[in-house]
């Protein structure tokens, strides 16, 4: 009843269904990319050239990156040879790390006919790893000849005694060139041993030096007299201390102005 009030049969089925052809569309048409232009606007009305050209005006491009242009490392077109570059190795070999007695003989000063080795905070620090046991010396004729001089008063005298212990009974040539300030509170080497007195600094340092034969001293001509005054006597007094109760040292000689001795 309901199917023949819709118009349909049972026997008939449901309608066929209409299938619509594709459209076909002619190759020479394609379909519009960009946005439409009316008429009373034409492509040429648009500002496209100024524009762009105000770009190349500021070079804007050139800058774009935040950083300045790169330098080349190329010959250049104008024929002017770039400075050369150093090159770098990558890895610190033992080959190329010079020895130790290279660069204490590097160090060395030369004084009436004698190469000396100044005891200085450089020649202490290079000593470091010797003390340690690290890098050994090959000859210890090195130490033949030390000179103090006025560069010791900047090492700490902790530092200047354990070098000393080291490397003073090697030492057979001893100059000293005033002024060295052993002490500025006291007797600071006496202090550092634990031998808490009022001494003189000098037998001290003469102690660290078992087999020297000669001692010299020397006033630096551009330092006042009274600088070295205290320096002279105290070394004098350790030299004739030594000599009374230990072996007579084979020379001991002062360059001095005669007013140190007023």
């Amino acid at each position: 009843m309901a199917l023949q009030a819709a118009g349909l049969d049972e026997e008939s089925g449901p309608p066929p269904t209409t299938v619509t052809p594709p459209i076909a569309i002619p190759s020479d048409a394609t379909p519009a990319l960009s946005p439409t232009v009316s008429d009373s606007e034409s492509e040429e009305d648009i500002p496209i050239e100024p524009a762009v050209s105000c770009y190349e005006k500021l070079d804007l491009r050139k800058w774009c990156t935040g950083q300045p242009p790169k330098r080349l490392y190329f010959k250049s077109d104008r024929g002017r040879a770039l400075p050369p570059r150093f090159r770098m190795s990558r890895r610190n070999t033992l080959g190329d790390r010079p020895e130790l007695d290279i660069l204490l003989a590097a160090t060395k000063v030369e004084y009436n006919g004698h190469s000396y080795l100044p005891l200085t905070a450089q020649t202490i620090h290079r000593l470091d790893p010797f003390f340690k046991g690290a890098k050994p010396l090959a000859d210890m004729k090195v130490f033949e000849c030390i000179i103090i001089n006025q560069e010791v008063n900047g090492v700490h005298a902790d530092h200047v005694v354990t070098a000393l212990e080291r490397i003073g009974e090697h030492c057979k040539h001893l100059l000293v060139m005033s002024p060295v300030q052993t002490s500025e509170l006291g007797n600071v080497f006496a202090r550092e041993a634990g031998l808490i007195n009022t001494g003189n600094d000098w037998d001290a340092i003469l102690e660290c030096f078992p087999n020297v034969n000669y001692i010299a001293f020397v006033h630096d001509l551009e330092k006042p007299v009274g600088f070295s005054r205290n320096t002279f006597r105290g070394l004098q007094t350790a030299v004739a201390n030594r000599q009374a109760t230990q072996e007579e040292l084979k020379g001991f000689s002062a360059s001095i102005p005669p007013a140190l001795l007023m």
